[in-house]
């Protein structure tokens, strides 16, 4: 079982309730299946994002794996594994 350490940034620390949380999910997930078992956990946070498929085309957040946003890995098919660091950050826009 992969032991992860999910961080959350900012706002988004009111949207979970917590900085962060260690997950030990029973299987390997990829960032999208994350999404959805943090949403069945009632961490809802997937609504921060717009998706067709595996691609994300609008976000209000960047997401990160060790550092490494997930557009430049895989995006949501961003395999994770034991010990990965994944930091949900809020993106700001203003004019």
């Amino acid at each position: 079982m992969p032991d992860l350490l999910l961080k959350f940034l900012s706002t988004l620390k009111e949207v979970t309730g917590v900085p962060e949380i260690k997950l030990s999910p029973p299987m390997k997930l990829k960032i999208g299946e994350l999404l959805d078992l943090l949403e069945s956990k009632g961490i809802k946070i997937k609504g921060h994002i717009q998706t067709s498929g595996s691609i994300i085309y609008s976000s209000s957040m960047l997401i990160l794996v060790n550092d490494l946003e997930i557009s430049v890995l895989n995006g949501l098919e961003t395999e994770l594994k034991d010990g990965d660091v994944i930091t949900f950050i809020p993106v700001v826009h203003g004019g």
